[in-house]
């Protein structure tokens, strides 16, 4: 999945309001499975996503609350979806690939 540039600097813009700790938890999770190794392989980045996925959900789940303010309602498909791509997206930019 290729992450949009627009949805790339909204999930960084949004990461300099109250949700910090969110984002620093999954920065910091991420950080202490990768040990500094760079771009990582398909499997790799599978790993750490499913160690770090608490934070990494969380991060998902504030960022599109966010986004969706008072309208905001996980049951709504296009939340749903708007969610899974948010989370694809911050897996991306927390741990790119080698090939990325």
């Amino acid at each position: 999945m290729a992450i949009t540039a627009a949805l790339a600097s909204t999930l960084i813009a949004q990461s300099c309001t109250r949700e910090q700790n969110v984002v620093r938890n999954a920065e910091q999770c991420v950080r202490l499975q990768v040990h500094g190794t760079g771009r990582l392989s398909e499997v790799v980045r599978k790993q750490v996503a499913q160690r770090c996925n608490r934070a990494i959900q969380a991060w998902a789940f504030t960022s599109t609350r966010h986004a969706y303010g008072d309208a905001f309602d996980p049951r709504k498909p296009i939340v749903a979806e708007e969610y899974r791509e948010r989370k694809a997206a911050i897996i991306q930019i927390l741990m790119p690939l080698e090939d990325d």
